[in-house]
C-alpha cells in the first residue's frame, strides 16, 4: 500500500509490502524485489513474523520465557490464544487456534480450505523494530533458540519424591510466571 499523506503526518514510511511467501510465486516475488524494492530509499523491515503451523492442539505447549503471559478462551472455556510478551515489545510469541481464527474471519472459499483440518494451530514469533530485527538477523535469530516451545511432562514429577507443595510450585511457575517475577521484587 502507498499512503504518502497519512505517512507524512505520522512520520512513517509511505510504502508498505506485506506478503505470505507460501502464497506468492517466485516470479512475482522476484519482480517485486527487482522492480520495486531496488528503487526505494530508506528501506527497513518494521515487523517480521515467523509462523509455524501444526496439525495438533498446542494448548499444552509452553514458551520458556518468564514474561507477561495472556490467555484468551472461547465461550466453552477452551484456550484459543496464548501470548508471551507485550504487544509493543521487540519480540512476542503467540500460540493460537489457526483453524478457529480463519473460520471466523475468512471468506467462504478460504473457510472450505480450513474445514479440511481436524485441528490446526499456529506458533508465531513476532519480531518488531527494525534495529531489533537487524540485530537478530546478524545473530541468526538466536531468540528462537533462547525462547523454545516445550511440552511439560508433569507425570515425571511423581517419581522424584516431591511434596504436593513442590509440585504445585513447579506447575505454577509454568502457568503463572508473572507471579514468580513479583517474588523477586519483595
Amino acid at each position: 500500500s502507498y499512503t504518502p499523506i497519512a505517512s507524512a503526518k505520522l512520520k512513517n514510511r509511505p510504502f508498505r509490502i506485506e506478503f505470505n511467501p507460501a502464497k506468492v510465486s517466485y516470479e512475482h516475488l522476484n519482480h517485486v524485489f527487482n522492480s520495486i524494492i531496488l528503487r526505494l530509499t530508506d528501506v527497513a523491515i518494521s515487523r517480521l513474523d515467523l509462523a509455524f503451523d501444526f496439525e495438533r492442539d498446542l494448548t499444552e505447549v509452553r514458551c520458556d520465557w518468564t514474561v507477561t503471559k495472556q490467555e484468551l478462551y472461547d465461550r466453552t472455556g477452551s484456550l484459543k490464544t496464548r501470548y508471551y510478551g507485550d504487544i509493543k515489545s521487540d519480540l512476542q510469541v503467540v500460540l493460537y487456534d489457526k483453524k478457529a481464527e480463519r473460520l471466523a474471519k475468512a471468506d467462504e472459499q478460504e473457510q472450505e480450505e480450513f474445514k479440511q483440518y481436524d485441528t490446526l494451530w499456529r506458533a508465531e514469533y513476532r519480531f518488531r523494530n527494525a534495529g531489533y530485527i537487524s540485530a537478530q538477523s546478524r545473530k541468526k535469530f538466536a531468540d528462537l533458540e533462547a525462547h523454545p516451545l516445550t511440552i511439560r511432562n508433569y507425570s515425571l514429577l511423581d517419581g522424584l519424591g516431591l511434596s504436593a507443595q513442590e509440585k504445585i510450585l513447579l506447575r505454577a511457575s509454568d502457568d503463572y510466571p508473572e507471579l514468580f517475577k513479583e517474588l523477586t521484587k519483595g
